[in-house]
């Protein structure tokens, strides 16, 4: 063997290159970790460093321990122990236990025994004592048949080296009391999202549980929650360790009695409200009480400009629900003015914003807005609960032209354009963006494909799928229209660029 390959170093890399991403790739891990006693540890470290199961490491206990059935397939002989534990049936699980450093399983109600017995043999010990990372998913507790609820059993993956954790439970006083001591059992925690199994049951309890225990985590950074108080909101909001900030729901803020202090996001990167009223977000994001106006969008967007860094955020996704009563109603839309306000995020990676509202954006917006945002790779601008006659689009292929020109890196694009506007030729030539393959066009319209397929093939060459908002059963006749003109724009444009491709040749030969 080479002498650089009795390095620890170099093994290591080697090994962690090799971590399992396949049968094979473990099946080589094993082989290294038989070979040399240099490499038996980090091949070792590397076949073990990511679980998806528990059958692994209680494969590794003594023959005999567990009942197993030739009749049944491998991983469902773990199903029950066939006499009690002993001190030794430990000794080799602990050789492999401290390996695992990432974890992502459910429980399996065919081994509830199982999670039983090691819930408690392994007080106060954790299973896996270097656990960093642990995704705990629990179905339906309807399953489980003991007394309790799945949720405590997760206690027996709980260590204080754990940094990222996500888990969801169904709220009850029972699983709610396992955060009062979830942030003093895992101190370092960086990252935690938590889901609730039963939406409709969420309570009180389940948010102050919530709130108070992301308050008593001293170095969080990225945070998926339904919903929080505003207490911790304020708390968190302070904290320059924050980069990405998830929740279904904003707390109702109507009813304090003085409004808030303002206070900024400093270093959050990341952005995402699902389902949230504009009062409710103004009144997070700002101080003053602002009631259910027309002027409300606008002011959310110019507030998310000066609460949050335009040096970090770089993913920002808003969907803005039960605020605007009709589709057709131009005042309540989402407009020119509300989108230039976001333009001082210029590192923004990706933008999504979906609304119950009309989009009434224009070209030059459009124009403005790709020179504002150059590192873009993903952008969405989408309606929701759409009438069965879509609106007409103000944004039109010039657009598009816009997006290929600036934002060299976009490569997800959903968006309604007026596809039956062709834009003038540009008086400088377009440099082609190749990172584009594929387009939501959601209900755009469009007259001419040929015209259309011309003209994204000179500024998107690679493009090669197009897809719609609805599925084909949802369409009306004239939506199926439109999305087969579409796909004849898909199936034209590789002709064109094969066409151009041989004109240039031509010219090279010609030279």
């Amino acid at each position: 063997m080479h002498r650089a390959l009795e390095i620890l170093e170099i093994a290591e890399m080697v090994c962690c290159h090799l971590r399992p991403q396949g049968h094979c790739a473990g099946q080589t891990l094993a082989a290294l970790a038989a070979s040399c006693r240099i490499w038996q540890d980090p091949a070792l470290d590397a076949l073990w460093a990511t679980q998806d199961s528990l059958i692994p490491i209680l494969s590794c206990m003594p023959q005999g321990l567990f009942n197993v059935e030739p009749s049944l397939p491998y991983f469902d002989s773990f199903r029950r122990m066939v006499r009690s534990l002993t001190l030794a049936d430990w000794k080799r699980l602990s050789l492999y236990s401290h390996r695992v450093k990432d974890l992502s399983t459910s429980f399996e109600s065919k081994m509830a025994e199982i999670y039983l017995i090691l819930n408690l043999c392994l007080s106060p010990t954790a299973l896996f004592p270097n656990l960093q990372t642990l995704s705990w998913d629990l179905n339906s507790e309807e399953e489980f048949p003991y007394i309790g609820r799945l949720i405590t059993y997760i206690r027996i993956f709980l260590t204080s080296t754990l940094s990222g954790i996500a888990f969801g439970y169904t709220p009850s006083i029972t699983n709610c009391s396992l955060l009062s001591t979830l942030g003093r059992t895992c101190p370092h925690l960086t990252a935690v999202k938590i889901t609730l199994t039963d939406d409709e049951d969420e309570s009180d309890d389940s948010t102050e549980a919530t709130s108070l225990f992301l308050c008593s985590l001293p170095h969080i950074e990225s945070i998926t929650v339904p919903r929080l108080e505003w207490t911790a909101l304020k708390h968190i909001a302070q904290s320059h360790r924050l980069t990405s900030l998830s929740m279904d729901l904003l707390p109702d803020l109507s009813s304090l009695v003085s409004p808030p202090s303002p206070y900024t996001f400093a270093g959050l990167q990341h952005l995402q409200l699902e389902a949230a009223q504009v009062g409710e977000t103004l009144r997070l994001l700002q101080t003053g009480n602002y009631g259910y106006s027309v002027v409300e969008g606008m002011k959310l967007y110019t507030t998310l400009a000066v609460v949050c860094s335009p040096s970090s955020l770089i993913q920002l996704h808003i969907h803005l629900d039960g605020y605007y009563d009709t589709h057709d109603s131009a005042e309540s839309a989402i407009n020119d003015s509300m989108i230039r306000s976001l333009f001082p995020f210029r590192k923004l990676v990706c933008l999504t914003l979906t609304s119950t509202a009309l989009f009434v954006i224009h070209d030059n917006t459009m124009m403005d807005a790709a020179r504002a945002w150059p590192c873009l790779e993903e952008l969405t601008l989408d309606f929701v609960s759409l009438p069965l006659v879509p609106p007409p689009s103000h944004l039109t292929l010039q657009s598009l032209c816009s997006l290929a020109q600036h934002c060299s890196r976009l490569r997800s694009l959903h968006i309604t354009i007026d596809a039956t506007v062709l834009p003038p030729p540009p008086a400088i030539a377009i440099t082609p963006q190749r990172e584009l393959t594929s387009m939501c066009i959601a209900h755009s319209a469009i007259s001419q494909p040929r015209a259309v397929a011309r003209l994204l093939s000179d500024i998107f060459p690679n493009f090669r799928h197009i897809s719609a908002s609805r599925r084909s059963s949802a369409m009306s006749v004239d939506m199926k229209a439109t999305y087969a003109r579409w796909e004849e724009v898909v199936s034209l444009v590789p002709e064109f660029v094969a066409v151009r491709e041989e004109e240039r040749a031509r010219v090279q030969e010609g030279r």
